[in-house]
């Protein structure tokens, strides 16, 4: 069992509940927030082929890149910290002319201006031409549509949770991505546009069967229960998919593209 964070996060009397339940206790943790997604970077893949970087000091692009599975670290909004600027040095990105062993993937505005402004300022140690892929949208709705189109393809199910807080998302954020689906966002006074042109192309090519909505009414009222359905050609209903698949690694579908930075 896992317990993410350090002692004030989750105590010792936690750990302790959670050992008389016959679990081995291992607790993932740094100093602050920063270090601490470096340590969960570290245990769920020591080499990543893929990292993602987004913003910790706001919910809704770190929660979009969570679902994906891959290994997550985080900046303080545009300002790159400490723990994470150290293991960024340990990372060797993918560059063109020589070859890399790691893509680097920012999610969301103000993750993607700190590695920019710390690779400019030279405290990015990764040589004269950084390649990353940019995934930021014009809104929250949307830089979690990208992260969708660009890990994931032919998805059986997806879910779908408020973009005002953050609960609901966190939790079914990682339930969506252990059964290989998108987390997207939506306001809750209906449907976003985009998000429902997706689900219905996804519906349209066969694949997509299901919708999980996240929360109850008072997160996202019925009528956005409604709305999805309708994208998915059964009136009225929600279904709650039971598909369990496997995640879509990143590939070249990343709407956003590559996107260079030199110094």
């Amino acid at each position: 069992m896992y317990l993410l964070g350090g002692t004030s996060a989750l105590s010792p009397a936690v750990a302790s509940a959670v050992q008389k339940l016959q679990y081995t206790v291992v607790r993932l943790a740094g100093p602050d927030r920063y270090a601490t997604s470096v340590a969960i970077a570290g245990q769920v893949d020591p080499s990543p082929r893929v990292l993602l970087i987004a913003s910790g000091d706001n919910f809704p692009d770190a929660l979009a890149a969570g679902a994906t599975g891959q290994p997550l670290v985080l900046t303080a909004g545009s300002t790159m910290p400490t723990a994470t600027l150290a293991y960024l040095n340990t990372i060797y990105p993918v560059d063109p002319p020589f070859g890399g062993t790691t893509q680097i993937v920012t999610v969301g505005g103000p993750g993607d201006k700190a590695v920019i402004d710390a690779y400019m300022g030279g405290k990015l140690h990764w040589g004269e031409e950084m390649s990353r892929i940019k995934l930021v949208g014009d809104t929250r709705q949307d830089t979690a549509l990208l992260v969708a189109r660009s890990f994931f393809a032919g998805v059986s199910e997806a879910a779908l949770a408020t973009s005002a807080s953050w609960p609901d998302a966190l939790s079914g954020g990682a339930m969506i991505g252990h059964v290989g689906g998108p987390l997207l966002l939506t306001d809750p006074s209906g449907l976003y546009g985009p998000d429902a042109a997706y689900l219905h192309s996804l519906a349209g090519a066969g694949g997509l069967t299901a919708v999980d909505v996240l929360g109850g009414p008072a997160a996202l009222p019925t009528t956005i229960s409604q709305q999805i359905a309708t994208q998915l050609g059964v009136a009225g209903t929600v279904v709650v998919g039971q598909g369990h698949r496997d995640p879509i690694p990143l590939g070249t579908r990343a709407t956003a593209g590559a996107v260079t930075a030199q110094r």
